[in-house]
């Protein structure tokens, strides 16, 4: 198994390019089956992660320590919807995977990599809500990718950031999924 996470971690970036939008009178293309994002790369902020299955646990999601958590019940990666993913800012006990998830602006990079290829998504806003805030897990029309993690304030009493940064990222439609090897564990 860790060999296998080793090989996940290290496979190579495919490179993608941007072409001019297809007309609507163009046949879609294939759109293959969904299956969860496996691993998560930011270059922009140096995340490079694998990424686990956020429950809902008492009502509230789960954030896994020292990786990414993709949140259950939202989007998976290439799918309309909204798949979001989560991350701690700063724990010593839970790590700082999101740390610099503020530095991330319109026009970067987000990769998630499942067992069927690897999609692209481009950084379009950042903005920072309310913790009770449920509106930025909310589904979308298009492909999209949402990652959130704390900021604001601490609440001692309830042992929680005030508020959220929530980075949302659309799909990049000419991209089709590159093949990497990456075997489902």
């Amino acid at each position: 198994a860790e060999r296998e996470r080793a090989a996940l971690l290290s496979a190579p970036l495919p490179t993608f390019e941007k072409t001019p939008s297809s007309s609507a009178t163009a046949a879609p293309s294939a759109v293959p089956r969904a299956s969860p994002a496996r691993r998560i790369i930011v270059p922009a902020i140096g995340v490079d992660s694998e990424v686990v299955e956020s429950e809902v646990k008492n009502g509230e999601w789960s954030v896994p320590k020292f990786v990414v958590g993709h949140l259950q019940g939202t989007a998976q990666p290439n799918e309309p919807g909204n798949a979001v993913f989560s991350g701690h800012i700063q724990s010593i006990s839970s790590g700082n995977v999101f740390a610099r998830l503020g530095d991330l602006h319109s026009g970067d990079r987000v990769y998630l990599l499942t067992a069927e290829g690897q999609y692209l998504y481009e950084v379009k806003r950042r903005v920072t809500v309310a913790n009770t805030d449920l509106s930025v897990v909310q589904s979308t029309a298009k492909p999209s990718v949402t990652l959130i993690t704390c900021t604001g304030t601490w609440d001692f009493r309830t042992r929680d950031y005030l508020q959220r940064l929530v980075v949302i990222a659309e799909q990049y439609q000419d991209a089709p999924p590159a093949k990497l090897a990456i075997q489902p564990r």
